[in-house]
C-alpha cells in the first residue's frame, strides 16, 4: 500500500482494507482431489475458446497452487479484465469452478488470479504473481501459445 500512514488511520476508525479473497471457495478447490475431477481444461481468452485437457500432473500441481493463494489486497479499477488463461474444472459431483488468470491496465500488468464458482456466483480475487509464474511454465499453458491466434472474446 503505497500510503502506510492511511492504513493506520483507517485501521484505527475500525475501517479495515477490503479482503478480495473468499476461503471458503478457495479452499473448497484446494480440497479436490483428482479422483473428485470429472473434467479439466485451461484455454487462452479467446472465440471459439479452444480448450487443452490438463494433464493428472498439472491438475495436481494446480489444486496445490490454488491452496497456495492469498486475497489481492487490490484488484484495481473498475475496467475490462484483460484474462491470460482461462482454467475450467468441472467435479464429478457436479460443480463447476472457473480459475482466470487476468489483469488490467490499472494493475500495471500485475497478476490476479479469479475463482469463481457456477452457478451460485461465488467469487475470490487473488495475489496471483507466484500462480502465474508457475502457470507459464506448465507444458499444458504454453502449448496454448503455438495455436493459431483467434479473436479475442468480449
Amino acid at each position: 500500500m503505497p500510503y502506510p500512514h492511511l492504513l493506520l488511520l483507517l485501521l484505527a476508525c475500525g475501517v479495515a482494507p477490503k479482503d478480495w479473497g473468499d476461503e471458503s471457495l478457495r479452499g473448497r478447490i484446494a480440497a479436490l482431489r483428482l479422483e473428485d475431477v470429472a473434467d479439466a481444461s485451461i484455454a487462452l481468452d479467446e472465440c471459439p475458446k479452444r480448450p487443452r485437457p490438463l494433464s493428472h500432473e498439472t491438475l495436481s500441481e494446480l489444486l496445490r497452487q490454488v491452496s497456495l493463494l492469498t486475497p489481492a489486497p487490490d484488484i484495481g479499477m473498475r475496467e475490462e479484465w484483460k484474462e491470460w488463461r482461462i482454467i475450467n474444472l468441472r467435479t464429478a459431483a457436479g460443480e463447476t469452478f472457473e480459475i482466470d488468470v487476468s489483469t488490467r491496465d490499472s494493475l500495471g500488468g500485475r497478476p490476479i488470479v479469479v475463482l469463481e464458482e457456477e452457478p451460485s456466483g461465488g467469487i475470490g480475487f487473488y495475489a496471483g504473481d507466484a500462480f502465474w509464474d508457475w502457470l507459464s511454465r506448465v507444458p499444458d499453458s504454453i502449448a496454448l501459445e503455438s495455436q493459431q491466434a483467434a479473436m479475442p472474446c468480449s
